[in-house]
């Protein structure tokens, strides 16, 4: 992905952009832009969303206070593959902001955590990376769950842990507060913006709230159980299964090893903080529920890999006591737990490497379909008689892969179905549709079709010519009209 250059609809059209910033929120887009190039470029954002995710995966590491080298490996593995963040890397032109938004929400965890007052720097983290991309939100909840939980195995008193929640629960609700504001204050008009639900954050009505909680839980029960999405393998399915199973293994371990059960406070507000993480990573469908969904916004969901492989830490970690001390037996289960949790995690990360792989492979073929098959229209255009370059060109005809698909619409494997459901990944009908294919013509074939308003459009569209006028490639499909040379492509 890093060398070549694989553009879904979006980056097709934001080569040298950055699509909708204040409208939605996203504000702090613009200003943040030259850490990159302002044009799309995968070598420079790839490499930054790689340093900046890598740094995310330390202060992970870092903020959980693991030790184990296991963790440190596999931590950064399953963030990077995680497939919402292949989806991320298809909108390249922001990819390198996106990866940052996810460090400055680790960031805010790890400050409030490790400093006396560091709740302040861990607001503005906040801030700024709401103002980059909202539904990363989740990432910074569900650390944060994590770590009250880990807190409270390790022992923690009862006080302390509801200290520290209602600190952060008090800062998150007073960063998305100010980040709200200032969001209006930039763009008054933003309640009014429909695009990925933006104008609804924060206006959730008491009788929704159940509703929104409900719709959260479901969602990652679906991802992980019940329904997963249709670009996740068999064996993948199989695995998150396996992996659900063994977090409850483990937390039972844990709460018997470390004495927990001893401690009914401390045992009770450990559960009730357990069950609060599925509606963490899944905020974003409680904050703008009518949003509508996108594998970019699940990426919250990797935390339930990393809350394993701590949990798994804190169960099989040599307590060191008298009356663990020699035994053979827990020697074993240590060992076989280890092994267990660390070959169902290790193949959750290859799987999803997988799934990325093949991903981006079978969008090289689609791009590489499409741009022949522009390459044989443009080559008739220009054959035409009386043609000369500067002359406007309409390509006229719209596909559908599910009712009308394109003639380059060939699939290759079983799974090109499931690959629509993983957002930003694109195939042949992402890159044919009308609204990107004059960008598309003009940046990757080198041929300018000018400017054409929608109204000429159609009216285009209306005339007997281009009713009498047969389907492409068929001799008449291309000729001109109104000044304008029409290509045919469908009815």
């Amino acid at each position: 992905m890093l060398t070549h250059k694989l553009p879904n609809w979006d980056d097709i059209s934001q080569i040298k952009g950055l699509g909708l910033t204040n409208a939605i929120g996203r504000w702090m887009l613009e200003p943040l832009q030259n850490i990159g190039q302002k044009a799309s470029n995968p070598a420079i954002h790839g490499t930054l969303l790689i340093f900046f995710v890598s740094l995310a995966a330390c202060l992970v590491v870092e903020t959980l206070n693991l030790k184990s080298i296991t963790a440190a490996v596999i931590i950064p593995s399953l963030m990077v593959t995680f497939p919402s963040l292949t989806g991320v890397l298809y909108f390249m032109f922001t990819a390198h902001l996106y990866a940052l938004c996810i460090f400055l929400f680790c960031l805010s965890v790890f400050c409030a955590q490790r400093y006396k007052y560091g709740f302040a720097a861990s607001g503005v983290c906040i801030i700024l990376g709401l103002a980059i991309y909202q539904p990363f939100v989740s990432v910074a909840i569900s650390l944060f769950l994590i770590l009250i939980v880990l807190e409270g195995i390790r022992g923690k008193n009862f006080c302390v842990l509801l200290k520290k929640c209602v600190e952060y629960a008090c800062t998150l609700c007073v960063s998305t507060f100010i980040y709200i504001r200032i969001a209006k204050l930039i763009y008054p008009q933003m309640e009014t913006t429909t695009y990925g639900g933006a104008g609804e954050m924060g206006r959730i009505t008491l009788s929704e709230i159940p509703r929104n909680i409900a719709r959260s839980y479901k969602r990652v029960l679906e991802y992980f159980i019940t329904k997963p999405f249709a670009y996740l393998s068999q064996s993948s399915r199989i695995n998150n299964i396996v992996i659900c199973m063994l977090l409850l293994v483990l937390f039972i371990i844990c709460v018997t090893r470390h004495h927990l059960y001893r401690k009914k406070y401390e045992l009770v507000f450990t559960i009730f903080v357990t069950c609060l993480l599925p509606l963490g990573m899944a905020f974003v469908y409680f904050m703008a529920p009518n949003a509508p969904f996108s594998a970019l916004m699940i990426y919250a969901y990797v935390f339930v890999y990393i809350f394993a492989i701590a949990l798994a830490e804190l169960a099989f970690v040599r307590l060191g006591s008298k009356e663990e001390s020699g035994r053979k037996d827990l020697e074993l289960i240590d060992i076989v737990g280890m092994v267990m949790i660390t070959l169902t995690l290790t193949l959750a990360g290859y799987y999803n490497y997988l799934l990325d792989s093949q991903a981006y492979f079978r969008s090289e073929i689609a791009i590489k379909r499409v741009t022949n098959y522009y390459n044989r229209i443009v080559s008739r255009v220009e054959e035409s008689k009386g043609f000369s370059y500067g002359e406007r060109v309409a390509i006229l005809g719209s596909f559908y892969y599910k009712d009308n698909p394109s003639p380059v619409e060939i699939y290759l494997f079983n799974d090109d179905e499931g690959l629509r459901e993983l957002s930003g990944v694109v195939l042949e009908n992402g890159l044919i549709t009308t609204g990107v294919r004059n960008d598309f013509i003009r940046t990757y074939i080198g041929f300018d079709t000018g400017i054409i308003t929608i109204e000429e459009l159609e009216r285009l569209k209306d005339t007997p010519e281009f009713d009498n006028m047969p389907i492409y490639p068929e001799e008449g499909s291309i000729r001109k009209i109104n000044d304008v040379w029409v290509v045919k492509l469908c009815e």
